[in-house]
């Protein structure tokens, strides 16, 4: 099975004809990911990346990015626009607990970076 970034890899080199020279594997979470690519992108003199997330997971990758010492440019995706309220936007669905879902992770996570900068100093 293909992981995240083999499949960006793939995405990137066929449907954008952009052939991609560095692929990071190897991180478990956002924080590593961005230690990983600011050690890898050192060697390079790269210090600016175009970071590419989901648009409600941008505020905390970007400040993830940027105490790994890199510059990040926001390109976030996966927008969650909303139509005028209706009756129906108030009872339980599935959409709704995967957007409250999201929303928690985001929040955990924040409060979870901002508590290690606290302990670590």
């Amino acid at each position: 099975m293909l992981g995240e970034a083999e499949l960006m890899k793939n995405l990137l080199e066929s449907g954008f004809v952009q052939r991609v020279t560095l692929v990071e594997d190897g991180s478990f979470d956002t924080r590593q990911n961005s230690l990983y690519m600011a050690k890898a992108l050192a060697g390079r003199n790269i210090r600016t990346v175009v970071l590419v997330t989901d648009a409600t997971h941008m505020p905390r990758a970007a400040r993830a990015f940027e105490a790994a010492g890199l510059r990040a440019v926001p390109a976030p995706v996966h927008f969650h626009a909303s139509a005028p309220l209706n009756v129906t936007d108030f009872l339980p669905s599935v959409d709704g607990l995967e957007l409250s879902r999201n929303a928690l992770h985001e929040l955990v996570g924040a409060v979870w970076y901002r508590m290690r900068r606290a302990i670590s100093g």
